[in-house]
């Protein structure tokens, strides 16, 4: 089955139009984010082998693959967010034979591959959201390949990022808490969802959860000055 979603420019004020191919592939497409003016939906959509990252096109609904990854060996990718312009994409992709996640982002339709700061790293680095200027991109670090669906748990040893462009991913905890913010050991910051920036503050939300609690999971909020 295709993700409905809103889109009204060629319908005047009101309007509704189905994503996807839900007349072709028994699976799930799904939409994630839109930009500022409506025009670029991503996310992804199943193209018979595997799912895709893809930006819909704005009359007839119909995928179109971002990024250009069509090498040998793809398991799926999948955008999760696009700035305000819609001139940048993230999301992960992840290839069948390293079965890990790394971050998909996408410039002015132009793949550009993050920098790590191990390239042997075996962990999984998943983007979750972009900031309206496309200069900041957050999402999660973890043991295994993690879907941006669902909160990650504890088994996967998560820790929220935050990067800048193409850069290596910056552990969100330790840097906040480089700056004073002093959170406690014991609240593992799960992953983070979105960002944004104003007037020289990034904002940063997400999800985290204490050990206290184990099995409560609390949203949060994070502010770091822009660097």
């Amino acid at each position: 089955m295709g993700i409905a979603a809103v889109y009204w420019p060629n319908f005047g004020t009101t309007g509704f139009l189905l994503l996807g191919y839900p007349n072709i592939y028994a699976a799930d497409d799904a939409a994630t984010a839109v930009t500022m003016d409506g025009t670029r939906i991503v996310g992804y959509a199943f193209d018979g082998l595997r799912k895709r990252a893809v930006r819909w096109q704005p009359v007839t609904g119909v995928p179109a693959p971002i990024g250009g990854i069509y090498q040998s060996g793809l398991d799926e990718d999948r955008a999760s967010d696009v700035s305000a312009t819609g001139s940048v994409e993230v999301g992960y992709y992840r290839l069948s034979n390293t079965n890990r996640n790394r971050i998909l982002r996408v410039v002015d339709g132009v793949r550009v591959e993050h920098i790590y700061a191990n390239p042997n790293d075996t962990r999984s680095f998943t983007a979750f959201g972009v900031s309206p200027d496309g200069n900041f991109t957050v999402g999660v670090i973890s043991d295994t390949p993690i879907n941006f669906e669902k909160v990650p748990d504890l088994n996967v040893n998560p820790k929220a990022f935050l990067t800048k462009g193409p850069g290596a991913p910056i552990d969100l905890k330790g840097r906040l808490n480089s700056l004073g913010a002093n959170i406690p050991s014991g609240v593992t910051l799960l992953d983070a969802q979105d960002v944004t920036v104003a007037d020289g503050t990034i904002y940063v939300v997400g999800n985290c959860v204490d050990i206290a609690q184990p099995n409560v999971v609390r949203g949060y909020r994070a502010a770091l000055p822009v660097f």
